[in-house]
């Protein structure tokens, strides 16, 4: 197998082998997800490469933590307008 990038092993790191939200404590609100993705997102977690670390569910929610993180910025001001 080849090297992994930094920017494939900070990748890996985030979204695949956090288990931030693999049990969560609490209950979560179901959403619809654009069905594509889904597939697309069943397709990375049952890759060769990434021997399932995670649920479908976890995935989402570790994007979306990093997504929220990167922007809090703008988030929060928009947040505040509310």
């Amino acid at each position: 197998m080849a090297q992994r990038s930094r920017k494939e092993k900070r990748y890996m790191e985030m979204f695949i082998n956090s288990m931030t939200h693999v049990r969560p404590q609490e209950k979560y609100n179901m959403v619809d997800i654009n069905p594509s993705y889904v597939h697309a997102i069943k397709k990375i977690l049952f890759s060769q490469d990434c021997g399932h670390k995670c649920s479908v569910k976890a995935y989402i929610n570790n994007v979306l933590a990093a997504h929220f993180e990167e922007y809090a910025d703008i988030i929060n001001s928009k947040i505040q307008t509310i």
